[in-house]
């Protein structure tokens, strides 16, 4: 089936395609004395638009009028920029040394940055071993105070049609472990939502994104409830909370591991960058390619 176009849609394109011819003709008369691989699409003062250069923009299923459409976008865009780059470099004259200055600094940056991760990519150690983290855990504890209320907790969460909630109640709060054995097979059958890792710590606020709590107060109910069983119309939210700290409470190690190994991580990364740079320095002196006077 043959794509129309709409009338405005019609007139546009043919706009755009006098445009166009128009623009090839001045082109071609213009660049009669140039020698190009290809013929180029567009020209502005003395910078030219090939179509190798925007071949990649256009999408592979444009077809036909639509093709034409967007690659004469695209012709137009171009010479719109470069006619604002040349005004600018007309109008602001006097601050293309400074401009020029500021982009060849950033250039010299992307350089130096790019070079700098090659080499770390070759160089670096990554290997950060629970021994060097528990050690700098040890002497910046003080460093890593408690932003928030967090929790070590297991919990799930079942569908209030559930059989024999009566009796996985009962056994959830019970001290015995063959009833806990009970409750977390029960748990992996049936639960919607389940976390049995009570090694992991949370903050209050994540855990009250999947539990009813956020109406409690955080110390209160962390102090006055270990087993705890809520529900709603649709659901039944068992919570067996194992340890806790308050805010402003220095963190447990487990909860900022991670931290600490990207600190060291970090640490290590600009240590071998120092490194290498004092080895390039002490080489362009010896071989003096880098001299003082």
């Amino acid at each position: 089936m043959t794509k129309r176009l709409s009338i405005g849609a019609q007139q546009q394109f043919k706009a755009q395609s006098a445009v166009v011819l128009l623009l090839i003709v001045f082109f071609l008369s213009n660049c009669k004395d140039k020698t190009f691989d290809e013929p180029p699409l567009a020209r502005v003062y003395d910078s030219y638009l090939f179509f190798s250069d925007i071949q990649e923009q256009v999408p592979e299923s444009l077809t036909g009028a639509d093709s034409t459409v967007f690659v004469q976008n695209l012709i137009v865009n171009w010479g719109r920029e470069q006619l604002m780059i040349n005004k600018a470099l007309f109008n602001l004259e006097e601050k293309n040394e400074e401009i020029e200055a500021l982009v060849s600094k950033y250039r010299n940056d992307l350089m130096k940055f790019a070079y700098q991760q090659a080499y770390l990519n070759q160089n670096l150690d990554t290997t950060i071993t629970t021994e060097q983290i528990a050690a700098y855990y040890e002497e910046n504890a003080y460093n890593f105070e408690l932003k928030e209320n967090i929790l070590r907790a297991t919990y799930f969460v079942v569908p209030t049609g559930t059989p024999q909630l009566t009796d996985i109640r009962r056994k959830f709060k019970s001290q015995k472990e063959k009833d806990w054995e009970e409750v977390v097979q029960y748990a992996t059958v049936f639960a919607t939502d389940i976390s049995l890792e009570d090694t992991t710590w949370v903050s209050y606020s994540e855990l009250a994104k999947i539990l009813p709590i956020e109406n409690y107060n955080p110390v209160d109910f962390l102090r006055r409830n270990k087993l705890l069983v809520l529900e709603d119309e649709e659901q039944v939210y068992f919570l067996r909370i194992e340890e806790y700290k308050f805010k402003e409470s220095v963190s447990p190690l487990q909860y900022v591991t991670e931290t600490i190994r990207n600190i060291l991580l970090n640490k290590r990364k600009l240590e071998t960058i120092q490194k290498m740079e004092k080895k390039l320095v002490e080489d362009a002196y010896e071989k003096k390619a880098f001299e003082i006077y």
